[in-house]
C-alpha cells in the first residue's frame, strides 16, 4: 500500500490508524483480523555512468 499507492509516511500511518479504528468499531459485533506487513524496501542502487 505504502509503495504501490505512493503514500508518504504520515499518509500511510493515517490509513493504518483509520483501518484499525474501523475494525475496532466493527469488533463489537464480529471478529475481524487486520494484517499489517512491514518489510524493508530493497531497491537496486543507481548504476553510475560509464567512465570517459
Amino acid at each position: 500500500m505504502f509503495v504501490s499507492k505512493s503514500y508518504t509516511g504520515p499518509q500511510f500511518l493515517e490509513a493504518v490508524i483509520d483501518q484499525f479504528d474501523q475494525l475496532y468499531s466493527d469488533s463489537e459485533h464480529s471478529g475481524r483480523v487486520m494484517s499489517l506487513t512491514v518489510a524493508p524496501v530493497h531497491r537496486r542502487p543507481a548504476v553510475p555512468p560509464p567512465l570517459p
